[in-house]
């Protein structure tokens, strides 16, 4: 896959507060990287701004191509959580990923027994776990997640690690944040600290 996503001396505060200063990075398709800083720090806003979801203050996001396609997994609830697991990943598709062609038909027994049900009826990881079928299925060349394991068992952890790893070996870029680097066990290219409302290159991935 090919792609990128630069920052250039990104800047963003809401009002007089201060979150990102000076902000430098690139992302690109089939790495890995990993954000870490406490809560607080600015993660989200950082990975908002990557993923084209939130305007800086000051600065460059270039996205090349200008339509790159580029996926995201928050903690936000559903726009429109009337709207079936179907009807939603239908809109999904139109909105975010028209090269797609046909409805997604999931595998996962539990998708399938909820697929025409309201996703206001749907569990935080009932979401979580619709969503990221999605994102497998579309094939994004660039994913952003924000702190993804939070509140996931151990089996859970085990099986997105497995599909993070999966999605770097078909060329995506992975872009994940986590408060404490021991809370996730999955090997990185490269990992960011955000601190001091600034992001520094830490160490490289094994």
């Amino acid at each position: 896959m090919t792609g990128l996503i630069r920052l250039v001396q990104v800047d963003l505060a809401y009002g007089f507060q201060r979150v990102l200063t000076g902000v430098n990075l690139e992302v690109r398709p089939g790495r890995m990287y990993r954000l870490e800083g406490p809560n607080g720090a600015g993660k989200t806003t950082l990975l908002r701004c990557i993923a084209g979801l939130k305007r800086p203050t000051r600065g460059t996001v270039l996205r090349e191509p200008s339509d790159l396609p580029v996926g995201w997994l928050g903690h936000d609830a559903p726009l429109y959580p009337e709207w079936s697991a179907r009807q939603y990943a239908r809109w999904l598709r139109f909105t975010f990923f028209p090269h797609v062609r046909g409805d997604p038909r999931p595998e996962d027994p539990l998708l399938r027994t909820f697929w025409d049900e309201p996703l206001r009826h749907f569990s935080r990881g009932m979401q979580q776990r619709f969503l990221l079928f999605c994102l497998d299925i579309w094939g994004p060349p660039i994913v952003c997640l924000d702190e993804p394991w939070t509140g996931l068992d151990a089996q859970a952890q085990a099986d997105l690690n497995d599909l993070l790893q999966k999605w770097r070996r078909r060329g995506q870029g992975v872009l994940f944040s986590s408060h404490r680097s021991v809370d996730v066990d999955l090997p990185v290219d490269e990992v960011w600290s955000l601190r001091d409302h600034r992001v520094y290159r830490v160490a490289n991935g094994e």
